[in-house]
């Protein structure tokens, strides 16, 4: 019989001690798990690539910048200047501040652009965290 071990971010996920109970380190391991998990569960299908340009925790805090190259696939977002099928390029950066390993508040900003247009240029470290997603997986 072979064991199956459980998935270190699903532990610090159903970890339900407050904050004052766990070392820095393991509050901090928690607030970043919850922000990704949150990002893993926001319409991941929708997009094509992910570029992690940085993200980093306090006890108090996660901070994530990053780039989603997706195709516009519907129409009802209100406002929005681009056509079903135009493939556009998203900055999003977020501040979320966190309470017991969940997302109190989320404080976000997004610059839509083009893809590939004049306005779509960006300083990503050499280091970026680059993730392709294929939807047929």
């Amino acid at each position: 019989m072979t064991a199956i071990s459980e998935d270190p971010t699903e532990r610090l996920l159903k970890d339900t001690r407050p904050d004052a109970e766990l070392s820095r380190e393991e509050v901090v391991a928690r607030n970043l798990a919850a922000v990704a998990s949150h990002f893993h569960n926001e319409n991941p299908m929708d997009i094509d690539k992910a570029v992690l340009v940085r993200r980093f925790a306090t006890e108090e805090v996660v901070f994530d910048d990053r780039i989603i190259h997706r195709t516009v696939v519907d129409d009802l977002v209100p406002n929005l200047p681009y056509e079903v099928g135009d493939q556009v390029s998203v900055r999003l950066v977020h501040c979320f501040q966190m309470r017991d390993g969940r997302i109190a508040r989320e404080i976000g900003y997004e610059v839509w652009r083009e893809k590939d247009s004049a306005s779509d240029h960006d300083s990503i470290p050499d280091d970026a965290v680059v993730q392709l997603h294929d939807p047929a997986a």
